[in-house]
């Protein structure tokens, strides 16, 4: 069960979530001879997917107004409720826009992008609500093609809302509804705690961030949108067909992790995750590193969730705490390009990476994103860029140690630190520049793969905690 505010916590406001006790679901559906039998009805009683708040309707009577809207698949019917308030578990506002983001038609994702840098920059709360909603919380088939964005923005009483006009020139693309505007104070709970997710939304966010890795150039060595960078045996298709294949682990994992599953379940689902990727890629290792990080993080995510750790535990300190003993003490993968160097030079790679709870995420990715955000501001494409050089440039990555030895490691590293020290995405030639290190990776056949799945676990671990300050 997803951990929310109580309902006397703050007033509901229309499109809020809600949760309904189970005891009172049973009890309207024996009075409900119209949806007593009907299974996608059960199924959302079964699974604890909340309602959502509506208007009320002349004359409807007391009680709070609630609506279940059912998929495409079920002839978009309104199911609408009334329920008291001691009926309610729980209330939270839908899911911001970058947390569901991952779901949307990919043809969306550059309006979203600039969706919400405009956002961020105003210090306005983008959330959603309608189909890409439904489709983040309950995995159901929500989105069509004539599917439109349903935008709630909450703003502060101090908020210039002319600011938001460039909203208005992006209607004809895919925000059609009407936006909600009105002024919001944050709850204090909601000010000191990270976003808790639906372990559906939060495995839909690790695939976009994974295809947000992808989207990002130029990355030195990296595979990309533009081109292979390093690689010979796999391409942008390559990596989003791999994506796509092990996306229903990455939420079977949110859900071991809401459930309380030791690391045995996990390494399970992981390797489930592998043999799909193997066999979606004909034998090609795209993503075992992100399997693995990412997976992890998706467990840490889906235990939050669930109410299993303190909501204000970051992922990383969540991911040692629950499962570091046994990631140290747990088989080792003798054959990885990753083991091997491991075993040749020493290093620790990702094992002691997640053991530790992600240090290069929290003290490199997470300080380089935000501070290419700030650098280059509405260019989250230059904040990736800026997040990606700082990792290569710290971390002692496997993926170099196997395709360079340690001189192929020293030469990226170098080359990562002059190019933040000589400006970053600061400059306003940093594509140029970038370009060339990325050139200078190709022609001596260097991928930093494991700064890579890092990075993606940056954009993860922000998406779900960008209100909480860095160590």
């Amino acid at each position: 069960m997803v951990s929310h505010s109580k309902p006397d916590d703050r007033p509901m406001r229309r499109h809020d979530l809600i949760f309904v006790r189970p005891t009172r679901w049973r009890s309207l559906l024996e009075t409900r001879g119209d949806l007593v039998a009907d299974p996608l009805v059960a199924l959302w009683v079964d699974k604890g997917w909340p309602l959502i708040r509506r208007r009320a309707m002349p004359g409807e009577g007391h009680g709070v107004a609630l609506g279940l809207p059912l998929p495409p698949s079920a002839g978009k019917r309104r199911l609408s409720f009334l329920m008291q308030p001691e009926d309610i578990v729980s209330t939270t506002p839908p899911p911001t826009l970058r947390a569901a983001g991952g779901l949307a038609p990919r043809g969306w994702w550059p309006t979203l992008d600039a969706v919400d840098a405009l956002a961020s920059r105003h210090s306005v709360q983008a959330r959603v609500f309608g189909s890409l909603a439904w489709r983040a919380l309950t995995g159901l088939d929500y989105l069509t093609d004539r599917s439109d964005l349903d935008l709630l923005l909450y703003v502060r009483r101090d908020t210039d809302l002319r600011r938001l006009a460039p909203l208005s020139s992006w209607n004809d693309a895919i925000i059609t509804a009407a936006l909600a505007l009105g002024p919001q104070r944050v709850h204090p709970s909601e000010a000191q705690a990270p976003r808790i997710l639906d372990v559906g939304a939060i495995a839909a966010s690790a695939v976009h961030c994974l295809l947000l890795e992808l989207e990002t150039w130029p990355k030195p060595g990296l595979v990309s949108h533009v081109d292979p960078g390093s690689h010979d045996d796999m391409d942008a298709d390559t990596l989003r067909i791999s994506a796509s294949a092990i996306a229903p682990y990455f939420h079977a994992l949110a859900d071991a992790g809401a459930s309380g599953c030791g690391m045995g379940r996990l390494r399970i689902i992981g390797l489930d995750a592998e043999a799909a990727m193997l066999a979606a890629t004909s034998g090609i290792n795209t993503h075992r590193g992100a399997i693995f990080g990412m997976g992890l993080l998706c467990a840490a995510a889906g235990a939050r969730a669930g109410g299993r750790i303190d909501p204000t535990l970051s992922l990383g300190a969540a991911v040692s705490r629950l499962w570091g003993g046994s990631i140290v003490d747990g088989p080792v993968l003798l054959h990885s390009h990753g083991g091997r160097a491991r075993r040749r030079f020493g290093a620790g790679g990702a094992r002691m990476e997640a053991a530790q709870g992600f240090p290069s995420v929290y003290k490199v990715g997470l300080p380089a994103l935000r501070r290419g955000a700030r650098d280059a501001p509405g260019d989250n494409e230059a904040a990736r860029i800026e997040a990606c050089f700082a990792l290569i440039a710290a971390l002692e990555d496997t993926n170099l140690l196997h395709r360079g030895g340690l001189p192929g490691l020293r030469f990226a590293r170098r080359a990562a630190r002059n190019f933040l020290t000589e400006g970053g995405v600061r400059r306003p030639d940093w594509r140029a520049r970038a370009r060339s290190v990325h050139e200078s990776f190709v022609a001596r056949r260097l991928s930093p793969g494991g700064s890579a799945d890092l990075l993606a676990m940056t954009l993860f671990i922000d998406s779900l905690e960008s209100e909480v300050p860095l160590p």
